[in-house]
């Protein structure tokens, strides 16, 4: 089964969103960065396959000096979606 880490991160203090955007892209290990449309500064971020992007995010972070509030684990695991889909 395909795992990929899914997180919802929180950045504030970053002056400039596509700056921030693209320096969530440059991380190695991130696959994909998804605005949170309600917010400005929420992200759906998911790893490539097997690999962890906290680490980075969280350095990547500090080194631009923007303050990280949110970095939380989302599951999507198939199972899970599938037992969404099938229950009420």
């Amino acid at each position: 089964a395909q795992e990929n880490e899914v997180l919802r991160i929180q950045v504030t203090d970053a002056k400039d969103r596509d700056q921030l955007i693209e320096g969530l892209k440059s991380i190695e290990s991130v696959q994909m960065v998804d605005p949170v449309h309600e917010t400005n500064d929420c992200f759906i971020i998911q790893s490539k396959e097997r690999t962890s992007s906290k680490r980075e995010i969280f350095q990547l972070c500090v080194k631009k000096k923007w303050v990280l509030t949110e970095m939380t684990t989302i599951e999507t695991k198939l199972e899970d979606i599938f037992r969404d889909l099938t229950t009420d």
